[in-house]
């Protein structure tokens, strides 16, 4: 397993439920692997107008080669009855 050196920015991206639900990305903290809470951002989050079924799910984040931010590829995905219903979007988050 590989470690990264002191100094270097890992960020975990994690989902919450309180209140909507959404999904949050944050630094962690490589001492106690939790998340710094100053550095937590909102990446999205259910609106009041969303269908209470929304999952937001499947993500994947990469380095952004040409800004050094933080790209994260998720879809806000529906459970329908008649089938799964979604759309994937591209989260740019600066750092």
């Amino acid at each position: 397993m590989c470690s990264p050196g002191k100094g270097t920015a890992v960020m975990g991206i994690a989902y919450y439920t309180q209140n909507s639900g959404g999904a949050i990305i944050g630094e962690v903290d490589q001492d106690t692997g939790l998340l710094i809470r100053s550095s937590i951002r909102v990446v999205d989050d259910k609106q009041a107008e969303d269908n209470p079924i929304l999952s937001l799910s499947n993500f994947y984040a990469r380095q952004d080669r040409k800004t050094g931010g933080i790209a994260i590829h998720m879809t806000r995905l529906f459970a329908l009855e008649s089938g799964w219903l979604g759309d994937a979007y591209l989260y740019q988050i600066p750092v």
